[in-house]
């Protein structure tokens, strides 16, 4: 295996856990980790223009944190990697129980550029492409029935058990 292998192969695992990293800092409405994934300057657009991406993550959170629950599941990653720069598209499934309660799941995808930087791989521009989505009511069962035993919930930061140490 020769070095520039390596480092591709380094820079691709690098992105795709920065990507994991955004869905975390979403889920968790983790300001922190949501806002560590972004490059200094860099811009999002899903779907009302664009606008600094630091500012769209605080005004994301307000909204998140009203629903009871989230999960994005990231899949189909394809990365493009030219040096200090690289693309990706990432397909996305998210799943937001709100207030109802509701579901609304929607699928949709990132299109990235990225850049290395000291601190290295940053998501340097953002457009959120949605192409399905699905609002009805939910059926969601907590505490009862077959999910009596699950006790461990996911929550928000810093409630969710990620934070808490044993």
């Amino acid at each position: 295996m020769t070095d520039e292998l390596l480092q591709r192969l380094a820079a691709h695992q690098e992105i795709t856990t920065l990507l994991h990293r955004y869905a975390r800092g979403i889920d968790r409405c983790d300001e922190a980790t949501l806002l560590s994934v972004w490059a200094e300057s860099a811009e999002a657009n899903y779907g009302s223009g664009w606008e600094d991406a630091r500012d769209w993550c605080r005004g994301v959170l307000g909204r998140l944190r009203s629903m009871t629950a989230t999960m994005h599941a990231l899949s189909n990653i394809i990365i493009d990697i030219e040096g200090d720069r690289a693309s990706a598209e990432t397909y996305c499934q998210a799943y937001h129980l709100l207030p109802g309660p509701q579901r609304m799941i929607v699928g949709g995808r990132y299109l990235d550029a990225l850049k290395r930087t000291p601190q290295g791989w940053k998501i340097h521009r953002r457009r959120y492409v949605m192409d399905w989505n699905e609002t009805e009511p939910s059926k969601a069962i907590f505490g009862q029935g077959v999910f009596a035993r699950f006790t461990t919930l996911g929550g928000r930061h810093p409630d969710d058990p990620l934070y808490q140490t044993e």
